[in-house]
Formats: structure tokens, C-alpha cells, sequence
């Protein structure tokens, strides 16, 4: 079997399996369907890869994840990058990483709010040896805390939601496949350049995730309202990306590895 007919095979395998995962869901029920950021792990993470809301968010996925991995893993000259366990392990990481970048993104908000919490605890505090010998600090401090939650209530109750909030889907790994397609065009001699239009609508859209993205707790009850994690769309890109540079420059540096063929035409 040729390479580009394996990659062909492997690509349609994981467009299979996400069909499969929705179309009988029921059987798979054992297995976690989602993971939130406060309950996160790999066998969570990794299951959830293959689960969807609805069918219109499968449809959407599949097609995206079909026409960059097409272009990543399937029109290219290189052996590497058509390898089926390439694509299978670059699948399965830019998901994975996707999905912990959004962990990382919730302890930057957790650390804000204790910042903040802090804050009101040492406008209260006391120095006076008086405030040292009696229970002035174990009264003062709950008080403080309760102060900070009534007083930014939803950004407390943005942030336990976008703790406990349900995420399921191949976006993150999708988007990973866009970085790698973006990184592949610039730097890869065996695979196609990105057309003008589609670099147009490239940067469109990855300029509209990134202007969802709430990057401060006070902006996290305002942005994050569409039920979308555009975090997880963003650090899928960004894992894509990095790990197609890595690919990239181990090939050119090993010489087991390297592919065959000459730079592809645009698109």
C-alpha cells in the first residue's frame, strides 16, 4: 500500500471512529464522554476527543479535520508525514495538549482570584498587638472573604463554571491540524502552500478566537458565554503548530526520516 493510500486509510479511520462514537454512544457509555477543568484527566480527555454535542457539531469537526489532515498527512511527498501512526499520535496529542492548555488558562484565573481575595484580607488585617492577642484575624478574614465574593459574585460564579463546564469534541485536535497545516506550508518542501484566500480566512478566524478569548478574570463572565472554549480552539493551534515545527526540523535532521519529493504547488 502506498503512503499517501495509508494515510488515506488512517485519516478516514479517525473520521470513522468520531462517526462511530456518536452514531452508538449508548454502548460507549462506560467510558467518559467529557471532562471538565476541576476533574481533568488523560483517559477523560482522550475518550471526550470522540464525543459530540449534536450532530451539527460532528458534522462541522469532521469536515474541518478532513480537509486540513487531507492536506497535512495525505497530499504530501514525505513518508513521515503520511505515516498512520503519525497521524494517529498528532491526532491524540494536539487534543490532549488542547484540552490541558484550558487547565493552565483556569489556574491563571484561580491565581487572580486569590490575588484579589488576598487583597481584601490585608485591607482588614491588623498590625496592633491588640489584633495579635485576640481573635480579631479569625473573624476578620471570613468576613473579607465573604466581602469579595458578594461583591464580585459573577466573576466567582464565572470561574466555577468555566471549571466545571463539560467539554467534549475533536475541536482542540482540529485545530491542531490547522496549525500543523499552517506550519507545513511555511516551512515543509512536500506539502502544498496555503492559497492567498485561504491565509485571508485563516488569520480571520483565528483573530475571531483569539478576540473571544477572555485572558483576565473580570472579562471571563463577559466573553465566555457562547458555550464554545475557544481556549481549547487557541492551544490546539498553538500544539499543532509547535509540533509541526519539531516534525519538521527532527526530519531535516534525521536521515532515516526524511521524506521524498519537491515542493507541491499552491492550492
Amino acid at each position: 500500500m502506498k503512503t499517501s493510500e495509508a494515510a488515506f486509510v488512517a485519516l478516514g479511520g479517525i473520521v470513522a471512529a468520531n462517526v462511530a462514537f456518536f452514531l452508538r454512544r449508548d454502548d460507549f457509555s462506560p467510558w467518559p464522554n467529557s471532562h471538565t477543568v476541576y476533574g481533568i484527566s488523560l483517559s477523560s480527555v482522550a475518550t471526550s476527543m470522540f464525543h459530540h454535542a449534536d450532530a451539527s457539531h460532528l458534522v462541522v469537526n469532521m469536515i474541518c479535520l478532513w480537509r486540513y489532515g487531507n492536506e497535512v498527512f495525505v497530499r504530501t511527498s514525505s513518508r513521515v508525514w503520511s505515516a498512520p501512526i503519525v497521524i494517529v499520535c498528532l491526532y491524540f496529542a494536539c487534543g490532549i495538549l488542547a484540552s490541558y492548555g484550558t487547565l493552565l488558562l483556569s489556574c491563571l484565573y484561580e491565581k487572580q482570584w486569590q490575588r484579589r481575595l488576598q487583597e481584601m484580607r490585608e485591607a482588614v488585617s491588623c498590625s496592633h498587638w491588640l489584633c495579635q492577642t485576640t481573635a480579631y484575624g479569625t473573624v476578620t478574614q471570613p468576613m473579607a472573604d465573604l466581602f469579595t465574593y458578594a461583591n464580585h459574585s459573577s466573576e466567582a460564579a464565572a470561574l466555577w463554571r468555566f471549571k466545571l463546564s463539560r467539554r467534549l469534541g475533536a475541536s482542540g485536535a482540529v485545530y491542531g491540524l490547522l496549525g500543523l497545516r499552517i506550519v507545513t506550508s511555511v516551512l515543509s518542501p512536500f506539502h502544498r502552500r496555503l492559497s492567498h484566500l485561504d491565509v485571508v480566512l485563516i488569520a480571520a478566524q483565528v483573530a475571531q478566537e483569539i478576540s473571544e478569548i477572555p485572558f483576565s478574570l473580570s472579562s471571563l463572565s463577559m466573553k465566555w458565554a457562547d458555550g464554545v472554549d475557544h481556549a481549547c480552539h487557541l492551544f490546539g493551534l498553538v500544539s499543532g503548530a509547535s509540533l509541526g515545527i519539531f516534525l519538521h526540523y527532527y526530519t531535516q535532521s534525521s536521515k532515516n526520516w526524511r521524506g521524498e519529493g519537491v515542493r507541491l504547488g499552491s492550492e
